[in-house]
């Protein structure tokens, strides 16, 4: 484009009476108007107009000094070859070959007409022009503090006047001559500011453009920050675009936005970085950068970079995507506090930044977003209370705030109340509240929310009833409120609540009965409600709970009989009734013959009588718990029947503290699924079966206990075949005979058990062999010999156990054990003691003749030892 200059410099016109020449200026705009932009460029050539790119480097001058501007030449324009200007721009030259004004390093005089005087701007390729309000024929030109990038014109007509502008000027001081620099000045009427910027790229005008379009802050020029980097990755591998041009301007913010979070967030370091930080654009159709994306006309609507490794604070220049629809940051390690200016995103509609770091406070301004549709904030450090704002977001669809899990702390937890405005809400579907520290009640206002599925404010601290107002939550599928302080009973107004399938409301105070409406409730698949004060009998009727899958009523103060139909529920696959009060009521048969139950917890339930035989026609079972009732008699021994709907499934089988009589019933040994077998605390009697051996998957066998049983004979060779084996307790038992040398192929083997067995022999050296050894108790046994050296290479073994009689440390009888000095180094606890009270004038001790084991040096290796029980004496 060529300018108004051009014009004053073929024409006899002086810059001194501009004014006189405005009709001709017109009628030369006029006609020139229509010519088009290659015209005006071959014109540009011909006139020999040389725009330089300048950079962002210039020092700043001393002091001002004062000259006066050469006059033009007076040569009559000649409209047909001088392309016009635009109606708001004139070109400014400081060369001598321009013809336009000629100026030494001085403050510029211009002509005393209205509006012809300006001021250069102080940022490099940025131009500030001020016309001052001074009286005609003033004409001084300064430099002032402007706002870089304002024009101004002072209160007289509009005007535009040919200038010298230099690079870059500081308040006060000189203006510098820079030869062949050609810079667009726009002047408008007082009160109306626009930028203007340098026709060509530069590093200068790329900088202010960025800086005032997304990074206001000073960040940008400050070394070592992100906004920093991010200004010089965009000039190295964008400098030469035009801030001026808007398609320019597009690429420039979106690599200069989405590359300070890349610094922010140590993008080299991420798993995915495909095109970032580089010379591609960000929005390139053919070679995206890793999970952004654009729309058509180039602006960014999606940045998507879940599980990536992201570590750092999430930067403020995340403003400048005003069209983003979606930001998925979530499962990184995002820190410091959450940005303001997120609020400032008019068009988000998705906000994904769960399981990060982020502190502080949630930002009111959350609330001015109003298309939003997902918040999910879980699983961070986020502290203070729930804003009121968030009331305010009328399109919410899933609020998830969720706490972090193991963390329980008030600067990085939620407190407070619930706020009542949350029931503004009505589009929500989804709100989580999990696992904070609110506290208060449940606002009835929650129940406006029709719309609402999910309802999760469970592991706070919440206390009073559940609202009778969420009677109105028609479309509520998942209620859970556990481990809170709930009180009262559970209101009966489940009949409108027809799709809810999940109800959790265990670890509260909750107390009456069962409402009728929840035990009819037809979508219901789980009923959870442990830990509570609920009693009375469980009511039943032919309709009750035909969809249910999980009903779990443990540890509350039911009584009565458990109802037959709980058997025939046709889709019941985990009951969990036990710590009640049934007062000696028998299993019912339709219970035990379920042929859809997997897990049926009756423990510590109050129950009696004879374990009925129908258990082994339950084909799906794979837990049951009947311990500490009063069963009596045998253990069914068709438990074991290879049938068509045996025990096949049958992993955890628990009879323990109840009054079972008989034998170890050798056909267990059928339930080839079984892990966890525990028998202890019976009255069983009679020898181990060595078949035992064939449960090739157990990890648990526990035939002792802490009362222990009857079992007599040896231990059978064959359990050493249960490689798998983690807990081994043999005792209290009758047994006798050697621990096997075997014992050292039970390499999985963390427990081993023989207290108050009358076991004996030596105690076998391949128990060095068990790496995985924590507890060790040997007491009240036989043993004979010394205690094997290689017991010093079991380094994680906790608790050792070797004595002969007592159980406490004060009633210890000592010197039974020799133990070397040595030990003491593997003392943690109760070794020290053990030995300071021991008797050391004898060395030994005799039971029937039988000489007792001594102590090797190598148990000083056991550094892992807390608790130690020897009987022990120096020697």
């Amino acid at each position: 484009m060529v300018f108004l200059c051009t014009y004053f410099a073929r024409s006899e016109a002086s810059i001194f009476s501009f004014h006189e020449h405005i009709p001709k200026v017109l009628s030369y705009i006029r006609k020139l108007w229509e010519i088009s932009e290659e015209e005006t460029q071959m014109a540009i050539e011909d006139r020999h107009y040389e725009p330089v790119m300048q950079r962002n480097v210039f020092a700043h001058s001393a002091g001002p000094t004062h000259a006066t501007p050469a006059q033009p030449t007076t040569t009559e324009p000649e409209p047909v070859e001088t392309p016009a200007p635009t109606p708001s721009e004139t070109t400014i030259t400081n060369s001598p070959s321009g013809g336009v004004v000629t100026t030494v390093p001085t403050i510029i005089t211009a002509a005393p007409s209205p509006g012809s005087v300006g001021t250069a701007a102080p940022t490099p390729q940025v131009t500030v022009v001020t016309i001052p309000p001074s009286a005609p024929g003033s004409g001084n030109i300064t430099i002032t503090p402007s706002t870089p990038g304002v024009v101004t014109l002072a209160p007289t007509t509009s005007a535009t006047v040919p200038v010298t502008l230099p690079p870059s000027a500081a308040p006060g001081t000189a203006i510098p001559t820079a030869p062949n620099t050609t810079t667009p000045v726009t002047i408008v009427p007082t009160g109306i500011n626009i930028t203007t910027l340098a026709p060509t790229a530069g590093v200068g005008a790329i900088e202010a453009f960025l800086e005032a379009s997304v990074s206001p802050g000073g960040e940008l020029k400050s070394l070592g920050t992100a906004q920093n980097s991010a200004l010089n990755s965009v000039l190295l591998n964008f400098g030469t675009r035009d801030p001026t041009l808007p398609a320019d301007q597009l690429v420039l913010i979106n690599s200069y936005a989405l590359n300070t979070i890349y610094f922010s967030t140590m993008g080299e370091r991420w798993r995915l970085n495909t095109n970032w930080n580089s010379a591609v654009p960000p929005c390139d159709p053919v070679q995206p950068w890793f999970g952004v994306t654009c729309d058509v006309t180039g602006l960014v609507v999606n940045i998507s970079l879940p599980m990536n490794d992201a570590l750092g604070p999430l930067p403020s220049e995340i403003r400048a995507f005003a069209a983003l629809s979606t930001l998925d940051m979530s499962f990184n390690s995002l820190l410091q506090g959450l940005p303001t200016n997120l609020g400032e995103l008019q068009n988000l509609q998705l906000l994904d930044l769960r399981s990060n770091f982020f502190s502080g406070a949630i930002p009111t301004e959350l609330g001015l977003l109003p298309l939003i549709r997902e918040l999910h904030l879980a699983s961070n450090l986020i502290g203070g209370s729930l804003p009121l704002e968030l009331g305010n977001m009328l399109t919410l669809e899933v609020l998830n705030l969720e706490g972090m899990p193991t963390v329980q702390n008030p600067a990085t937890n939620i407190i407070g109340t619930i706020p009542p405005q949350i029931g503004n809400l009505v589009f929500l579907r989804e709100l989580n509240l999990g696992m904070q520290l609110l506290s208060g009640v449940l606002p009835p206002e929650l129940g406006q929310m029709a719309m609402l599925e999910t309802l999760w404010t469970y592991s706070n601290q919440l206390i009073g009833p559940i609202p009778v107002e969420f009677t109105n939550l028609f479309s509520l599928r998942s209620f859970v409120s556990f481990g809170n302080g709930h009180t009262g009973q559970i209101p009966d107004i489940w009949l409108n609540i027809i799709f809810l399938e999940r109800l959790d409301l265990s670890g509260n105070a909750l107390s009456g009965t069962l409402p009728p409406s929840l035990m009819e409730s037809p979508s219901l698949a789980s009923l959870t409600l442990p830990d509570n004060r609920i009693g009375g009998n469980i009511m039943l009727t032919a309709t009750s709970l035909p969809s249910i899958q999980t009903l779990d009523l443990g540890n509350n103060t039911f009584v009565g009989t458990i109802p037959p139909l709980l058997g025939v529920l046709p889709t019941l696959v985990n009951l969990f009734l036990n710590d009640n009060n049934f007062a000696g009521a028998g299993i019912p048969v339709e219970l035990a013959g379920s042929q859809t139950l997997r897990a049926l917890n009756l423990s510590r339930a109050g129950l009696g009588g004879p374990i009925p035989l129908e258990f082994a026609t339950a084909g799906n079972l794979e837990e049951l718990w009947l311990s500490e009732n009063s069963f009596v008699g045998q253990i069914p021994a068709t438990f074991g029947d290879v049938g068509f709907f045996g025990l096949f499934f049958l992993k955890t089988l628990k009879l323990n503290n109840n009054a079972l009589t008989g034998n170890f019933p050798a056909t267990l040994a059928n339930l080839v699924s079984l892990e966890i077998l525990d028998i202890g605390d019976n009255q069983l009697s009679g020898a181990i079966p060595p078949a035992v051996g064939n449960l090739a998957s157990m990890r648990e066998l526990i035939l002792g206990g802490t009362m222990g049983n009857l079992f007599n004979g040896n231990l059978p060779l064959e359990i050493t075949n249960l490689l798998n084996l983690q807990v081994l307790d043999l005792g209290p038992s009758a047994l006798q005979g050697p621990l096997h040398t075997e014992i050292g192929r039970l390499q999985n083997l963390r427990i081993l058990n023989l207290d108050s067995t009358w076991m004996s022999g030596n105690i076998p050296s391949e128990l060095g062999n068990l790496g995985s050894l924590t507890r060790m108790d040997f007491r009240i046994g036989a043993f004979l010999g010394t205690v094997p050296s290689e017991i010093g290479k079991v380094q994680g073994l906790e608790y050792m156990d070797l004595q002969l009689y007592g159980g406490f440390e004060d009633n210890i009888v000592w010197d039974t054990i020799c133990v070397p000095i040595e030990g003491a180094k593997a003392s943690r606890s109760v070794l020290g003691k053990a030995l300071q009270q021991a008797d050391q004038t004898n060395s030994s001790f005799a039971l029937n003749n039988i000489s007792l084991p001594t102590m090797t040096p190598s148990v000083g290796n056991l550094s892992h030892i807390r608790r130690w029980y020897l009987q022990a004496k120096w020697c």
